[in-house]
């Protein structure tokens, strides 16, 4: 019986380091591939650091005024252009959106004229009411709009803008006390 006990120890022996080579050969090749990776990604983080030194806010402002000195950009013509399609969208969107066929129609111009975050907005408000009394729109008409511009900062690479609207609710619309527009019975 030992001479059994011990042919099977040395089976379950011979099985286990066999078993141990073949996954520490995996092991080491994997790691082989995991380094090859992290010296690559650290390559490119040395390269990303140099690249950033070499970016620096002041070569930067003065890569703008280069720019802009260069190519006459004019803040003011491109204010003009944004405070048309500005313009236009939002009278759209106010004057010429009674029924859900224009406020499809809408939708898929506006976009282009204000953008999507602004252009979401309007179209969330200026959609039609459907209720028993028919299609309702958002607004009625369009009576101003103001549109405003801070000036250039060269910092942050922007312009702030101010759009004031002031419009009129349809008439079969009544501002609630709790501020939720609500249908009149007609």
């Amino acid at each position: 019986m030992n001479k059994r006990v011990i042919a099977i120890l040395g089976l379950v022996n011979i099985f286990a380091v066999t078993l141990i080579v073949y996954l520490g050969g995996q092991y080491l090749d994997s790691k082989k591939e995991i380094n090859a990776k992290i010296d690559e990604n650290t390559s490119k983080i040395q390269n990303y650091k140099k690249a950033t030194k070499a970016m620096t806010l002041k070569k930067y402002d003065n890569k703008v005024s280069e720019d802009i000195a260069k190519k006459s950009i004019n803040l003011r013509d491109i204010e003009n252009g944004l405070t048309k399609d500005l313009t236009d969208g939002f009278t759209q969107a106010y004057n010429d959106t009674h029924t859900k066929g224009e406020f499809d129609n809408l939708e898929n111009g506006l976009y282009k004229k204000v953008g999507y975050l602004l252009a979401s907005k309007i179209l969330n408000l200026s959609a039609p009411t459907i209720s028993q009394a028919g299609e309702t729109p958002g607004f009625d008409k369009l009576n101003s709009i103001s549109i405003s511009y801070s000036p250039y900062n060269i910092e942050n690479n922007t312009v702030d803008i101010l759009i004031l609207v002031d419009y009129n609710i349809p008439e079969n619309l009544v501002q609630s006390t709790d501020g939720n527009a609500e249908i009149k019975s007609i």
